[in-house]
């Protein structure tokens, strides 16, 4: 602040009356100043004197002339005008606003108490008249500190403030809440604030500009911090950009309105770094600033301003504003106390505290406590917007825009009148850096804005069209464009989200087929008893392919609600196929054919107001999850426009149900995973190879993927657990017709040679080969048939079977229980029967040290006995150390809870791994949220 006094301390004033010369001289200094109280002045720097000077029309000349003079011109203080070299008068003429710059280049005496240097003031140059005014000064050594280490204190400080819950460290407390105080006054002095007078902008272009206050947004924003309903604080968070509009070099006039006369636009120089996070706290995001009066431009001859482009000021105070992106609070400071100022909580660094409230991209609100009297029930607040204006590139702008006034805490009310003050700024770029910010707005990147974090943060918020305008101008670089398309990618991920609504969706479950009572395999049974204790939205299970489901979803969909959980319980296997067809007496689903069906439209995509990315497919059949292409392929049948795929899930081990009963009603349920590994041979069952090779083919294959058994015991039925099943995998072709002139038609005697012929006119082999096979992976048994046609030529029609046969070794997918975590009340068990995660259960398990997301969710598995709590931590998103799956089982007096770890020793149970767990489960996922901040989700390649 330019304007040191605070309201209410006295400035002097002279006002000469004699003869018919009149002149008012008001000065604008720190107080009365006197021989017993002067002037205190820094050594060997530059510091300035404000004047407003008043004459009267009749008066000519109209001269005020300001001397130095010491009264020990060898040993005690000196002091010239505008710099160590300067005169020691100047000469000011007219009526107006002044501000004269002052150099101190010798110490007063007695340490620089001494107020033993005078400043006249006279009227006309009359040298031997008694001067109007007379100032006494006393030049002080007035070392600038240690910058950087202020902005350390001052950062630690704030760090302090930030946090979301006060601290238990007794001596960090103090600091929390000094703070927290700042945002208690705020709320309630917002109710005190009624009418505001218009600030006037000391504008860059000269002339002063009346702006008024929003004083509605003000209230708003003042009286909500805290809240839920927080609209600063909700846009606030993962903004760590939030003070990047505000970075480099400003240059401006300050002007503030108060009882410290003459009213006028002090130069400052301010300097704002780049945002970066605090290396222990990484959700915190702070910028160092550097801000000061500077003098130089009120030197006799100097130009303005902001026509001196080199940083410099009379004195640096630091300053710190700082961002937590996980609540959206900010907090500042500006100056350090001096150490006898500190008190009772040394901790408490700061001379004035701030908080802040995020408004939009380069519009800050603030509170700042100017003054805080010794009671701490008066204090000064300074309420200011900080506003980024102007064109980027030919004229940046940076605009405070504020008001002060003295609230008492006791009284709940403002004491006085409230004055206002603002400032502007231009920004001073250099040559490369103007260049640099015209580039980018002109959508040209180049290697020099990836190297920066305020353009990277830049570039990871802008939509997809406008990243497609960054491709076209391009710099021709090996960074920038691979850069780019990495970037769409990633911005038309985030807005397919952001236009994707949260909140409550529908659910539906569907069961694609059922069983005769006599099947050895009651898989589809098995699982409607398993969704009957565990409803998954509505059942359904008349239905047969997908045509039906997608029609299903289409005809029940609810308006501004796109479907939320799609359960497909199916049967399935590792290689992408389904045991339903997409169209009714079509065959059974494969990745080809589901391809081929969405290409020729046999099955329509919804719209993204039935199914958009936030939707959850979950087909629950054998091994799909180790098919990624029929996972992509069953989203972009289901889903819409762009990335308005829904996620795609499915298991990669096999899919299990069991279930018990007692008297007819249904007491148990359990779905389950079972771990499985396979090899495979050409033909059928019966040229199954020896033991010895099967062994060999499985040691082979699992080389890089150890197991805690011997094959070969396995394949003899020696290890516990581990049973073996094998399956027919031959492919399905149908019947391929070529023509062939009579003298090409080749030999077709015996198979080799069918094969032969087929693979020279045909895709075959290349096909099984984009799928991962060769042709020796399967016996081909190949028919043939001929006719001739019309023309002579021979038309062979082909019919194949591509026999293949997989064996698998079996296991359940195992855990083991921890030992016992905590108890919970038995008055919870209601929530666990309904399957709710109320506050009350989600309260137990956070005061035990076990927090649950947002996605974890209750299955029963034994009625009133035993429920499994599965915590996938994100639906979007993979986070390993987050997943949990916890057993409660009820005892006579309460429920114990124990957690499914990972299968080293001890009681070994059956593992049931949230459908995030990507060690079991295969997922596509169209579009991710961003996992980093701003600016650090796209590393630069170097």
């Amino acid at each position: 602040m330019t304007c040191l006094p605070v309201a209410g301390v006295d400035v002097v004033r002279a006002t000469l009356c004699r003869a018919a010369k009149k002149v008012q001289i008001r000065l604008g200094l720190p107080a009365s100043v006197s021989a017993e109280a002067p002037w205190t002045v820094p050594l060997n720097r530059l510091f300035h004197l404000r004047l407003r000077v008043d004459w009267d029309a009749g008066i000519d000349p109209q001269h005020l002339v300001l001397g130095l003079r010491s009264q020990l011109p060898d040993s005690g203080g000196q002091v010239r005008f505008n710099g160590p070299d300067g005169p020691d008068s100047r000469t000011l003429t007219g009526s107006g606003e002044y501000i004269v710059a002052l150099y101190g280049t010798r110490p007063s005496g007695q340490n620089g108490t001494n107020g033993d240097v005078l400043i006249d003031l006279k009227a006309n140059g009359e040298a031997d008249s008694e001067p109007l005014l007379t100032l006494h000064l006393a030049v002080q050594p007035q070392p600038q500190g240690d910058i950087d280490a202020a902005l350390d204190q001052l950062e630690a400080e704030l760090a302090i403030a930030a946090q979301p819950v006060r601290p238990t460290d007794a001596a960090l407390q103090p600091v929390w809440d000094r703070y927290a105080r700042l945002f208690a006054d705020a709320q309630s002095f917002a109710d005190a604030l009624s009418a505001l007078p218009e600030a006037s902008i000391p504008t860059v272009a000269g002339p002063l500009e009346p702006r008024a206050f929003d004083l509605d947004e003000i209230k708003t924003h003042l009286r909500h911090h805290g809240r839920p309903d927080s609209v600063a604080e909700t846009r606030a968070r993962g903004r760590n950009d939030a003070f990047d509009p505000f970075r480099g070099h400003w240059r401006g006039d300050w002007r503030q309105g108060n009882s410290c006369p003459p009213v006028l636009g002090i130069c400052q120089d301010h300097q704002w770094g780049d945002t970066a996070a605090l290396p222990t706290q990484p959700h915190l995001y702070g910028q160092r600033v550097r801000l000061g009066d500077d003098s130089r431009p009120y030197r006799e001859g100097a130009g303005a301003c902001t026509a001196i482009t080199e940083s410099d000021r009379d004195l640096t105070q630091p300053a710190i504003n700082l961002i937590n992106i996980d609540t959206g609070v900010i907090v500042g400071a500006v100056g350090l106390r001096n150490t006898s100022d500190r008190g009772p909580a040394p901790s408490i660094v700061a001379q004035r505290p701030h908080v802040g409230f995020y408004i939009a991209p380069g519009r800050l609100l603030w509170v700042a406590e100017e003054h805080l009297s010794a009671d701490g029930n008066e204090v000064t607040y300074s309420v200011f917007y900080e506003i980024r204006e102007g064109d980027p590139v030919e004229q940046p702008l940076y605009t405070i825009q504020g008001f002060e006034f003295r609230w008492h805490r006791g009284e709940r009310r403002i004491h006085g009148e409230i004055t206002t003050k603002a400032g502007q700024y231009l920004k001073i770029m250099t040559a490369e850096e103007r260049e640099l910010e015209r580039q980018f707005r002109d959508r040209a990147l180049q290697p020099g804005h990836l190297e920066q974090p305020y353009y990277r943060r830049q570039l990871e918020r802008l939509s997809p069209d406008a990243v497609r305008a960054f491709q076209t101008n391009a710099a021709t670089s090996a960074t920038v464009r691979p850069y780019l398309e990495r970037l769409l990618d990633f911005v038309t991920q985030q807005k397919a989200l952001a236009e994707a609504p949260i909140g409550l969706r529908p659910a539906v479950t569907f069961i694609m087929g059922e069983e005769p009572e006599d099947a050895a395999n009651q898989f589809y049974s098995s699982a409607r008893n398993f969704f009957d204790l565990n409803p998954a939205g509505t059942l359904v299970t008349n239905l047969r392919n997908l045509v039906e489901v997608r029609d299903y979803l289409d005809r029940h969909a609810i308006a501004d609600s796109p479907w939320g959980e799609i359960n497909i319980v199916v049967h399935a296997n590792e290689e992408g196929g389904m045991s339903i067809p997409v169209r009714a007496g079509g065959n059974d689903i494969f990745p080809e054919l589901l391809e081929q069906a969405i290409a020729a439209g046999d099955i329509l995509p919804l719209d993204d107001a039935q199914v958009d990315v936030r939707t959850q497919v979950r087909v629950r059949g054998c091994a799909l999850g180790r098919s990624q292409e029929i996972l992509e392929l069953l989203s972009v049948a289901l889903g819409d426009r762009d990335r308005q795929h829904p996620v795609v899930r499915a298991p990669q081990g096999l899919q299990g149900y069991t279930w018990r009963s007692v008297g007819g009603t249904l007491t148990e349920v359990e779905e389950h995973l079972v771990e499985f590994w396979f090899v495979s041979w050409p033909g059928t069952n019966a040229a199954r190879p020896a033991r010895a090779t099967l062994a060999q083919q499985f040691g082979d294959k699992y080389r890089n993927h150890p197991v805690d058994f011997d094959w070969e015991d396995a394949l003899r039925g020696r290890v516990p657990g581990i049973t073996q099943e094998s399956r027919d995998r031959s492919l399905p072709y149908a019947p391929i017709a070529i023509p062939y002139a009579p003298a090409d038609l080749p030999p077709l005697g015996t198979a080799a040679q069918r094969l032969t012929a087929l693979l020279a006119r045909t895709t075959v082999e290349a096909e099984l080969n984009a799928d991962g096979y060769q042709i020796a992976d399967f016996n081909w048994v190949i028919g043939t048939a001929q006719h001739t046609l019309g023309n002579g030529d021979i038309e062979v029609t082909y019919t194949i079977n591509a026999q293949r046969t997989i064996l698998r070794l079996e296991r359940d997918l195992r855990a083991q229980l921890s030992n016992l975590l905590f108890t919970l009340s038995s008055s919870l068990q209601t929530d666990l029967t309904n399957r709710t995660l109320s506050p009350a259960l989600r309260q137990a398990f956070t005061d035990a040290g076990h927090p649950l997301s947002d996605v974890a969710l209750v299955l029963i598995r034994e009625v009133n006995q035993q429920w499994l709590i599965l915590d996938p931590a994100h639906p979007l998103l993979h986070q390993p150390n987050r997943l949990r799956t916890f057993l409660v089982r009820r005892t006579d007096a309460n429920l114990t809870v124990r957690r499914e770890d990972p299968l080293t020793t001890g009681a070994v149970v059956r593992a049931h791994p949230p459908v995030t767990d990507l060690q079991n489960f295969g997922e596509y996922v169209p579009a991710r949220p961003a996992t980093r901040p701003l600016g650090e989700n796209l590393p630069v390649s170097p």
